[in-house]
């Protein structure tokens, strides 16, 4: 999670506002998978009001590509501090009804995650377990390796990444390609890529810090 510099004031803040928020009820229904969940509309309305009144101000920018969707959730209080974190839905773009769809999901989401609020509602897991199709995203045929040319394309997406954020977006469209044709053999590979990256950039982020550092002595 990014933040600024000093967050003394906003989380103070935060915690007055957690303490106001009430669970949501859960009346959306997703007819796919027959389950209820709570939906956008529900979740701002519940915790708008106690953010804004404790000095909080929420917004969600969107950003895409031809690969997805990213949506930053930033919590901004009055004294000028703040919060902030990106979430990456892979989706195909240029269908209108898949970019809205995959902006609200994210948006969701991200709301939830952001003020940790409960959810029982698990309609992506219900997805995930129940290994149905949706409308907007087509149940895989048979289980088949994926091809070279495009491991590679997706191990160089992943490689030339110089920011964590960068590196979660290629890891994963990586993976939602390797599990939409069942290959599970790409996905572990994909993850051991990750991992050994994640650590090499966060290596380098705190090398680039200590050399800021001896700069200005």
């Amino acid at each position: 999670m990014k933040h600024s510099d000093s967050i003394t004031k906003i989380i103070p803040a935060l915690l007055k506002a957690q303490l106001d928020i009430k669970n949501v009820i859960r009346q959306a229904e997703n007819k796919h998978f027959g389950s209820k969940f709570a939906d956008l509309t529900t979740i701002l309305d519940a915790i708008k009001s106690p953010l804004n009144a404790n000095g909080i101000v929420l917004l969600q920018p969107i950003s895409s590509s031809p690969e997805g969707v990213t949506v930053e959730t930033m919590l901004i209080h009055e004294s000028g501090e703040w919060l902030s974190e990106c979430m990456f839905m892979p989706v195909n773009t240029s269908n209108p009804h898949h970019f809205g769809s995959a902006c609200s999901y994210t948006r969701r989401y991200s709301l939830q995650s952001f003020v940790a609020l409960p959810s029982e509602d698990d309609d992506g897991n219900k997805a995930a377990d129940t290994e149905q199709p949706s409308s907007d995203f087509p149940a895989p045929g048979p289980p088949r390796n994926m091809k070279a040319s495009d491991f590679t394309r997706h191990c160089t997406a992943m490689a030339t990444s110089t920011k964590q954020d960068q590196l979660q977006k290629a890891f994963t469209v990586a993976v939602m390609e390797a599990r939409k044709i069942g290959d599970e053999g790409a996905v572990q590979s994909f993850i051991r890529k990750k991992d050994d990256l994640k650590a090499m950039i966060e290596s380098a982020n705190k090398a680039e810090i200590a050399e800021g550092a001896n700069n200005e002595l």
